[in-house]
């Protein structure tokens, strides 16, 4: 069994498709959609980090040392 690579071609471009520049409205567009995009991936950086570092305070404090490591650590300091 082969590959068989299908080809079609594609169609002569029409000369008018492209003479005209973007229209101002649509690159506004996209420039709103661009920026909305940009702010909600703040948001989101933003509120993963919050989370990390609640999530590490938290993780800290439910840390408690071996009983062993605490008395080794009180003996020593005397």
């Amino acid at each position: 069994m082969g590959l068989h690579v299908l080809t079609k071609k594609q169609p002569a471009m029409d000369a008018t498709r492209h003479s005209h520049p973007v229209s101002p409205r649509r690159r506004r567009r996209w420039l709103i959609v661009l920026a909305i995009c940009v702010v909600l991936a703040g948001i989101y950086a933003g509120a993963l980090t919050w989370v990390t570092q609640r999530l590490e305070t938290d993780i800290q404090k439910s840390i408690r040392p071996l009983p062993a490591m605490v008395e080794d650590h009180q003996h020593s300091s005397d």
